[in-house]
């Protein structure tokens, strides 16, 4: 986590408590939630002609995937240990697809800026706060729902953050709930 970094950089740790550092074999991953069916158990939208949460949305979720860089995101959030993923199958595991797979949807925020600007128009997405032009600070709020007992909430935090910079939502946008789901 987020105390790993200084311990792993006080060589007294290793010399003194015999500190051994491994790979783990353990994925962080953070889904949507789609709700496409039935439409009417779904959380309701404004924002959207259809009325379905923008996680409906394909091209909504692939900017917020390609929105993402991971390795800041394991670098500020874990420390710095580990690597990125793009499958749930690591390195090391049988059916591992090798360093080569990038996975569909990697960092690229330009990518991330059009699947965005493609989703606001499929989903009918109005101008709500009279700038001028639609982009997602028109969605109005999002609720990012986490496990509060795993440490998540800088990861979250994380998350919510590097929308902002990359795909425009605004500060107070984001509604952050923490469950405990243990």
């Amino acid at each position: 986590g987020t105390q790993s970094r200084r311990v792993l950089d006080d060589p007294s740790y290793a010399e003194n408590f015999g500190l051994i550092q491994q790979a783990q074999q353990a994925i962080t991953y953070y889904g949507f939630a789609t709700c496409i069916e039935p439409a009417d158990a779904c959380p309701a939208s404004d924002a959207t002609n259809d009325g379905r949460t923008p996680t409906a949305n394909l091209n909504f979720r692939i900017a917020l995937t390609q929105a993402i860089n991971k390795q800041q995101f394991i670098d500020l959030t874990f420390g710095g240990t580990g690597q990125i993923a793009n499958s749930f199958v690591m390195p090391g595991l049988l059916g591992y697809q090798g360093d080569d797979f990038a996975g569909p949807y990697p960092f690229d925020p330009a990518a991330a800026t059009a699947a965005m600007d493609a989703a606001l128009a499929e989903m009918g997405v109005a101008d709500t706060d009279a700038d001028g032009a639609v982009t997602a600070a028109d969605l109005g709020t999002i609720t990012l729902g986490y496990n509060s007992n795993a440490g998540h909430l800088p990861r979250v935090v994380n998350l919510a953050e590097q929308w902002r910079t990359n795909l425009g939502f605004n500060e107070e946008q984001f509604q952050l709930i923490g469950s405990d789901f243990a």
